[in-house]
């Protein structure tokens, strides 16, 4: 079975991350461990495990196995039989805010809580993230901007990427576009860390925010290229070089090229890198960009929210950073029976906590950097 087949099937591709590859590796260099496999779970999958003594997985979790078919919403019985896979390693699926089980009785007595406590089916993390902020519907655009950015699209029906460079997934009766932004909070860390805590600034973060918001668009001439990536899911092992480029101008503008133009570079590069991971996706959904919602650590980055408003021209909405931790909140709360759907917790427990508003005046100026961000871009990445 080719890797095409398997994408059509799957919504993605077959990166060694994915079980399947692992496998069929081991079918074909440890037999004798490969046939002692009893069950395939994903981490929390074993947790859940461990905690209840059930073999379960939902939904988000069973496309990333590479062995479910997003359009059947089933394990896929084509690619089971072509790399002869038993049924039997693999754990039910059951639905978001489902009964998985209760804890077990060593395992109560061991963490001090009470017996037959339930435990509640949630789904990966940064689809979680995405109920956590309130992007579940069709036409919802998400940002979770954690230490990596993975970008979704919420689309009512299994759209497939032609040129296969994004993920298709399936997402609480429907389906969400994926696609990768790459380094984000690690990109920011790491300046933060590298720069502002060595020259032992106090605050070093609200000190970050303030040098961003000193500068102008294009960063006195410095465009930035440390991390974040146009997602491509068929060229994910090329690590590519990086840095700070410098225009002409940088160096006819006397006393403005100083540690706040860095800064701004860093954040105007994290949000070119926004913007076009999303054309990607809406390429293929063929549709307009209507509400998009920013969750994740660098949700606090009030100067990384408002720049992403400028740079996609679009309100940007905010709400908790912890959006995985408030979506288990509301699996529990499902499960319960306190809500009966995630649209009702959603609309009855998430609060907005800020938008951010597109100057209008920077949008011909950013139109301009992106696309010279996007030629920088392209050429470090040229076949050598």
């Amino acid at each position: 079975m080719e890797n095409d087949e398997i994408y059509d099937i799957t919504g993605r591709g077959l990166p060694f991350i994915f079980p399947l590859a692992r496998l069929i590796w081991f079918q074909e260099n440890e037999e004798e461990i490969y046939e002692k496999v009893k069950h395939l779970l994903t981490i929390d999958g074993w947790v859940n495990f461990r905690l209840t003594g059930e073999y379960a997985i939902d939904e988000t979790g069973a496309s990333e196995t590479l062995l479910y078919d997003i359009t059947k919403e089933a394990w896929s019985e084509k690619i089971l039989n072509e790399f002869e896979i038993s049924h039997e390693i693999l754990p039910k699926i059951l639905g978001f805010g489902e009964l998985i089980g209760s804890v077990l009785p060593s395992i109560t007595e061991k963490l001090d809580i009470k017996p037959q406590t339930p435990v509640f089916m949630g789904c990966a993390d940064s689809q979680a993230s995405l109920i956590g902020c309130g992007a579940i519907n069709n036409g919802s655009l998400g940002v979770v901007a954690g230490s990596t950015m993975p970008i979704y699209f919420v689309i009512d029906r299994p759209i497939l990427d032609p040129e296969r460079h994004v993920w298709t997934n399936p997402f609480l009766g429907n389906w969400v576009i994926e696609s990768n932004a790459g380094s984000a909070g690690d990109a920011h860390q790491w300046f933060i860390d590298s720069f502002l805590v060595k020259l032992g600034v106090e605050n070093p973060y609200e000190k970050f925010e303030e040098l961003v918001s000193s500068q102008m668009p294009g960063a006195g001439g410095v465009q930035a290229d440390i991390g974040p990536q146009v997602f491509n899911a068929q060229d994910m092992l090329r690590i590519p070089t990086g840095g700070f480029i410098f225009s002409p101008i940088a160096y006819m503008l006397e006393g403005n090229l100083d540690v706040s133009a860095f800064a701004r570079a860093v954040v105007e590069n994290l949000s070119f890198s926004v913007r076009a991971n999303i054309e990607q996706i809406l390429n293929v959904a063929g549709s307009p960009l209507k509400t998009v919602f920013v969750v994740g650590g660098l949700a606090r980055s009030k100067a990384f929210c408002q720049v992403v408003a400028d740079v996609i021209q679009a309100n940007v909405h905010v709400f908790v950073p912890e959006g995985a931790a408030v979506a288990g909140f509301i699996s529990c709360m499902i499960g319960t029976g306190r809500f009966k759907t995630v649209n009702e917790a959603v609309s009855q427990l998430i609060t907005e906590k800020e938008v951010f508003i597109p100057k209008e005046d920077y949008k011909a100026e950013y139109d301009n950097l992106y696309s010279q961000w996007l030629e920088i871009y392209e050429k470090s990445r040229e076949e050598v």
